[in-house]
């Protein structure tokens, strides 16, 4: 009777264990999507600086982290 006690608490931990697991998964992808949702253009990609790299928001004229002349 023990032994079977011992595996139902097992498999109850396990199940607690997983669920852990995706819902940690879930809140990571949600971050995720969240940090690349914004500053897009028109065709769906984020525009960055042609010199260094930074992010550029739509109409901007200038990169504000090196001053390089955005197009």
């Amino acid at each position: 009777m023990t032994v079977g006690i011992v595996s139902i608490f097992s498999l109850f931990i396990l199940l607690a264990f997983w669920g852990v697991v995706i819902l940690a998964l879930i809140v990571v992808l949600k971050e995720i999507k969240k940090h690349f949702k914004g500053g897009t253009g028109s065709t769906g990609r984020r525009r960055v600086c042609p010199q260094c790299g930074k992010p550029v928001k739509d109409g901007q004229k200038f990169c504000t982290d090196c001053g390089a002349k955005i197009e």
